[in-house]
């Protein structure tokens, strides 16, 4: 199965939220995993956004933003028009 995740998806894996369980088990069975191009952008900027708002400790931000950082490397990426 070839998983497609929005950028709102894309975020539940770092981030521990409504649908996150759904999102890993899926992410964990699929032989490749798709998002859009722009959703490396939304995504850094959801997680800083959490970071913002919450009491998200420092070590625990960069350890979400590293885990991004490495999976982004592996996924397929699509073009929006």
């Amino acid at each position: 199965m070839i998983l497609y995740l929005d950028t709102s998806a894309l975020v539940k894996k770092y981030v521990k939220e409504l649908g996150s369980e759904e999102v890993i088990a899926h992410w964990i069975k699929a032989e490749g995993i798709v998002t859009s191009v722009v959703a490396y952008a939304e995504a850094v900027a959801a997680l800083y956004r959490k970071k913002r708002e919450g009491p998200l400790a420092d070590i625990f931000f960069e350890k979400m933003h590293n885990s991004f950082q490495n999976d982004w490397k592996s996924l397929m990426k699509v073009n929006i028009n």
